[in-house]
């Protein structure tokens, strides 16, 4: 979790019966982040998440709602996305994340992320 005094970025953990907990967002980056190809992008979400939560207003290439109906928001750096949702206060909860592969964001990461934010009921905006 990356924090300032407002805002903070954090990413949601999912429950595993083999492994304990799993933190899909994180885990991707992690693995990314030992890949030639995506080290770089992988190692340039930090920043990022930092500049978020310090109240930076973010440029739509990195930062945008990924899907308006559902309220969707995604991170950008280089072929990678990482999805999530903001909660109340404006902090942003990251869900997952994967590689780009088409023009549209991936269903299945802004599915999770929807799913997560219905979770988190009357707390998010």
């Amino acid at each position: 979790m990356i924090e300032n005094d407002k805002l903070k970025v954090a990413a949601l953990a999912d429950p595993s019966e083999i492994y304990g907990v799993v933190v899909p967002a994180i885990a991707f980056l992690m693995q990314k982040a030992k890949e030639g190809q995506y080290r770089a992008s992988a190692l340039g979400f930090k920043p990022v998440f930092k500049r978020y939560a310090a109240g930076e207003q973010l440029p739509s290439a990195l930062f945008h709602e990924a899907n308006k109906e559902k309220k969707v928001w995604e991170f950008i750096k280089g072929d990678l996305r990482v999805f999530g949702f903001k909660d109340s206060r404006g902090s942003i909860m990251l869900t997952g994340a994967c590689i780009k592969k088409g023009q549209k964001a991936d269903p299945a990461e802004v599915e999770r992320a929807s799913r997560a934010r219905s979770d988190f009921g009357d707390q998010v905006i």
